[in-house]
C-alpha cells in the first residue's frame, strides 16, 4: 500500500477537531470515511491518528520474498461469504477480482468444499472414507446446537466444547455409534480442529455459546473466497479520500472526557489535541493492555466487557518448496491424527492440523500451516521461525514421503481474532458521555472475528451528530434514499445528540434464543441504544430469566423489575416487544422527539401502542375475583390494552408506576390469574392508577391519515412480499364479528385494511419469521420510508 509516513510526518496536526478517530484499522478507516461522506464534516474537521507508521491494522498484505514476490497475507486473508458481505460491493465497485475456494464456508462445512484431502500418516482416506467423515461431523454439528438451544443445555452450561464432546460420544446413541467406527474419534476431533481454526481458539476455550447457530457463525452466505491481488488493495482505496486526515507515528496516551466542551487526547510525544467527540478504533488488544488511559475511568461495565472478551490467537506459516508435489487440485489437506516428530526440549509438539495449498490459489509453489489458540503462543514462544517451518516440513514428509525436496524459503506471521460473550458487544459498542464512542470487530456479535465487523462498526460509528450549538435537544435523523439502500450503505443511521434514549427488552424462550431472539439482535436490535433479551433461562444471550414460558404475564413482571432496578435512570423511553416483532427505530424515535411528546414525557405516565380490545368472554375468564370484577365494571365498559407482540413503549414515569403497584391486588396478581397476557395484564393494572391507553397511543397524524403506527398481524411481511394489495391482511369484512382484527379492534377506531392501514411512519410489526425479519431490514429502510 501507498507509504503515508512521510506525508504524515509533514502535515501538521493541529490542536482542535470536531472529531478524532483513534485507530487507522478498518475500523478507523471505515469510521473516518463515513464522517466525510455524510457532508457534516470536512477534512479539516476531522483527524485519524495511528501510531504505526502503516495505516490497515490486520489487513496487511506483504511480498513472499524477494525470489518469489507474490502476494501473501500477514493478517486478514479471506472473504467470508459473498452474500451480502460489504467487501463483495466494495469489490465490485473498486474493481477488486475474487478467487473461489469454496461455496460454502470450509471451516464449518468441510464437506462442500472439492477435494478437501484427509490423510491417515501417508494414506489418504477414500473419497466414501471422506464423505462419512463430514456427515458425521455435520451430526456432531447439530448435536452441539441442540445442546446450545436446550433449556437448560442438561447440564453442560459451564463446560468446555472439548468437555461437551467427550460426554456426547461416551453416551449420546448415534454419536455411539459413530465410535465403532474406523478411526472414528480421530475423525471427529477433526471437526474440532477445524472449528479451533475457525474461532482462533481452542476446544478447551470453546463453550456451548458458539453453536446456537451453526449455519453461518461470524461469516455470510455464499462463497468463501481469497483476494489475488492482496486484501491490502481495500485499504487503499478506502483511504484513498483520507489522506489530508491521516496522520501515523502518533501514539495516544490518554483520553479526559471530564470537561464541559469535548475531550482532550494526549499524545506521548507530549501533543494535545481537543475534539468534540472521539471514535476509539484501536484493537481491543491495545485496550486490554491498559496503555490508553480515561479520564474519568470508563464505567464498570464498559471495562468487564473489555476484560472478559478473548482475542484468538492464530498462527501461519508459509513454506516455498521448488516445486509441487502435492496434489495441485487440493483446497486442503488435513492430518486426522498427530504424527509430529518436531517438538522441542520439553516434548511440547508441533502438529498443524490443516494446510491450505496455494498452489490452487496462486499458482506458486506454497504450502501454508495454521496453528491456533494458546497452542501458537506457547510454539511461538518456544520455536523459532525456521524451526517451526522445518515442523512443517516433516509432517508433510509424513504425508507424502522422504523424498519431498527441501523447503527454500519460510514465512511465519501471527494474528488474532476476537471471541466475546454475547453481550459484550453491546456492550463494547455504547457511547461515553455522548463524546466517547467505540468501533472494532469485537464491537460487532454477528461478525467478530472477521473484516465485516470493523468495517459495519466502523460505518456506524462514523455518523456522528452535526453540531446543534448549545441546547440542542432533538435526534437530527438523514433521510432514507434508495439508491443508498440498494448500495447496501448504512449511512441511513444519524446518531442522536441525547433524546430520545431507548431501551428494548424482548420477552424470549429458550429455543428461540438461535433464531428470533438472535434475528431482533443482528437486525432492529442494533438501533436501540441498549438491547435485552429475558427469557425462561440465562444463558450468554438472555440476561434476565422470568418464569416458564407459559406464564407470560409474570416473566414480563420480571423483566420490568430487572429493566427498572437496573436502567431507570439511564434511558428516556423503554421498549417493550415479543421475540417475532420488527420494529422501525428510526420512525420510533422520530415519533418520540415531537414536541407534544418530547415536552411531556418527564412530567406524567406515558404508554404508547396498537390499541386492542378485550372482548367480555376474557375479562369474565381472566378477573377471577368477582369483586373485582364488579368494581371493574362500574367504571369501564370495555377492557383496552396495547398489543405485546409488535411492542409498546413507555416512560421512565411510566415504569416507576408499574413496577411499585405490580403486587396490587387490582394488577390481578392473584395465582389463579397469572396466564393472563401480559400486554393486557399491565393495561388492566394501569388503567385503575389513571394511565389510560386511551389517551396516550399513538393514532392517526392528519398527515398520514392512517389508524395506527404499531402493528399487531403479519402487515410487515404482506407488504414486501405480496404481489398485489389484496393479498396485505387477506381482508375479513369489515362487520365480520368472528374475525378476531374485527373484534378487537371494535369501539376503539374500528378496522381499516390493506394498505390503507399501513403510515409511512410505522413502527412496528407482528408475526415477523427470523428469515422475513433478516430480509425486511434492508428493505424496510427504504421501503416503508417510500
Amino acid at each position: 500500500m501507498p507509504d503515508l509516513t512521510a506525508e504524515a510526518l509533514e502535515m501538521p496536526l493541529t490542536s482542535s477537531y470536531r472529531v478524532a478517530v483513534i485507530g487507522a484499522g478498518l475500523a478507523g478507516v471505515s469510521a473516518t470515511n463515513a464522517l466525510l461522506a455524510s457532508g457534516q464534516f470536512g477534512t479539516s474537521d476531522v483527524c485519524l491518528l495511528e501510531a504505526q507508521s502503516r495505516i490497515g491494522g490486520r489487513v496487511h498484505t506483504q511480498s513472499f520474498s524477494d525470489t518469489l514476490p507474490v502476494n501473501v497475507e500477514v493478517g486478514a486473508a479471506w472473504i467470508h461469504g459473498t452474500e451480502g458481505n460489504p467487501f463483495a460491493k466494495l469489490a465490485q465497485k473498486f474493481g477488486i477480482a475474487f478467487k473461489e475456494i469454496s461455496p460454502r464456508n470450509p471451516w464449518l462445512h468441510p464437506g462442500s468444499c472439492s477435494d478437501f484431502l484427509l490423510f491417515e500418516g501417508s494414506r489418504q482416506l477414500s473419497d466414501q472414507q471422506a464423505a462419512e467423515t463430514w456427515e458425521w461431523q455435520d451430526l456432531l454439528m447439530r448435536k452441539l446446537q441442540a445442546l446450545a438451544r436446550a433449556a437448560d443445555r442438561d447440564g453442560h452450561g459451564d463446560k468446555s466444547v472439548a468437555a461437551v464432546v467427550d460426554d456426547l460420544v461416551a453416551s449420546d446413541p448415534q454419536l455411539v455409534e459413530v465410535m465403532a467406527g474406523v478411526n472414528a474419534r480421530e475423525r471427529l476431533n477433526l471437526f474440532l480442529r477445524l472449528i479451533e481454526a475457525w474461532m482462533g481458539l481452542t476446544a478447551d476455550d470453546l463453550n456451548l455459546d458458539a453453536f446456537v447457530e451453526t449455519d453461518l457463525m461470524g461469516d455470510d452466505p455464499g462463497a468463501h473466497c481469497i483476494v489475488p491481488a492482496g486484501m491490502e488493495r481495500f485499504i487503499d482505496h478506502l483511504s484513498e479520500p483520507l489522506k489530508d486526515v491521516i496522520h501515523t507515528n502518533v501514539s495516544v496516551s490518554a483520553i479526559n472526557y471530564d470537561g464541559p466542551d469535548g475531550v482532550v487526547i494526549e499524545c506521548t510525544d507530549g501533543r494535545t489535541v481537543t475534539a468534540d467527540h472521539v471514535i476509539v478504533a484501536t484493537s481491543l488488544g491495545f485496550l486490554q493492555t491498559g496503555r490508553l488511559h480515561f479520564q474519568p475511568e470508563l464505567p464498570s461495565v464498559k471495562t468487564g466487557a473489555i476484560k472478559r472478551s478473548k482475542m484468538g490467537q492464530y498462527m501461519k506459516v508459509l513454506v516455498q518448496f521448488p516445486e509441487v508435489f502435492w496434489p495441485k487440485q487440493a483446497t486442503f489437506m488435513a492430518q486426522i491424527q498427530d504424527n509430529s516428530n518436531a517438538s522441542d526440549c520439553n516434548g511440547r509438539r508441533i502438529y498443524f492440523p490443516l494446510v491450505f495449498n496455494y498452489y490452487l490459489a496462486k499458482n506458486v509453489p506454497i504450502l501454508e500451516g495454521v496453528l491456533i489458540g494458546d497452542k501458537a503462543s506457547e510454539i511461538s514462544a518456544s520455536f523459532t521461525d525456521e524451526e517451526i517451518a522445518h515442523a512443517l516440513f516433516l509432517q508433510m514428509q509424513d504425508t507424502f514421503g522422504p523424498d519431498i525436496p527441501e523447503p527454500w524459503s519460510v514465512g511465519a506471521y501471527s494474528c488474532v481474532t476476537v471471541q466475546n460473550a454475547y453481550e459484550d458487544p453491546n456492550v463494547l459498542k455504547q457511547t461515553v458521555a455522548n463524546r466517547v464512542l467505540f468501533a472494532g470487530e469485537a464491537a460487532n456479535l454477528k461478525y467478530q472475528g472477521a473484516l465485516q465487523a470493523a468495517y459495519f462498526s466502523g460505518a456506524l460509528r462514523g455518523l456522528i451528530p452535526p453540531r446543534g450549538g448549545a441546547g440542542c435537544r432533538y435526534i437530527r435523523w438523514r433521510p432514507f434514499k434508495a439508491d443508498v439502500c440498494a448500495e447496501g450503505d448504512i449511512t441511513w443511521r444519524w446518531c442522536c445528540l441525547q433524546y430520545p434514549r431507548v431501551l428494548c427488552f424482548v420477552i424470549t424462550y429458550s429455543l428461540h434464543h438461535g433464531t428470533k431472539a438472535r434475528a431482533v439482535d443482528d437486525t432492529w436490535g442494533q438501533r436501540c441504544d441498549k438491547l435485552i433479551f429475558f427469557s425462561n433461562m440465562t444463558d450468554s444471550i438472555v440476561v434476565g430469566a422470568g418464569t416458564p414460558a407459559e406464564q407470560t404475564n409474570d416473566k414480563n413482571k420480571a423483566a420490568l423489575r430487572y429493566v427498572h432496578a437496573n436502567f431507570r435512570n439511564d434511558y428516556d423511553w423503554f421498549y417493550k416487544a415479543d421475540d417475532d416483532s420488527y420494529v422501525v427505530m428510526e420512525n420510533l424515535r422520530n415519533y418520540l422527539k415531537r414536541p407534544e411528546i418530547a415536552h411531556t414525557y418527564n412530567r406524567e405516565p406515558m404508554q404508547m401502542g396498537h390499541r386492542l380490545n378485550l372482548g367480555e368472554s376474557a375479562v369474565n375468564f381472566y378477573i377471577k375475583n368477582e369483586t373485582l370484577k364488579t368494581l371493574w365494571h362500574s367504571r369501564w365498559d370495555r377492557w383496552v390494552y396495547h398489543s405485546g407482540g409488535p411492542g409498546y413503549v413507555m416512560n421512565r414515569l411510566d415504569m416507576n408506576k408499574i413496577v411499585e403497584i405490580l403486587d396490587d391486588w387490582m394488577c390481578l396478581s392473584d395465582p389463579d390469574s397469572e396466564t393472563i397476557p401480559d400486554d393486557a395484564g399491565i393495561s388492566f393494572c394501569m388503567m385503575w392508577h389513571g394511565v389510560d391507553p386511551h389517551i396516550h397511543v399513538i393514532t392517526a397524524a392528519e398527515s398520514f391519515g392512517t389508524v395506527s403506527y404499531f402493528y399487531p398481524t403479519h402487515l410487515l411481511e404482506s407488504l414486501l412480499h405480496a404481489s398485489s394489495p389484496s393479498n396485505i391482511f387477506s381482508p375479513p369484512a369489515v362487520d365480520d364479528p368472528n374475525n378476531w382484527y374485527v373484534k378487537y379492534r371494535r369501539h376503539i377506531g374500528g378496522v381499516h385494511l390493506q394498505l390503507e392501514s399501513a403510515a409511512p411512519g410505522s413502527v412496528a410489526f407482528h408475526n415477523i419469521s427470523s428469515a422475513h425479519s433478516t430480509f425486511a431490514e434492508p428493505e424496510t429502510t427504504c421501503s416503508i420510508q417510500q
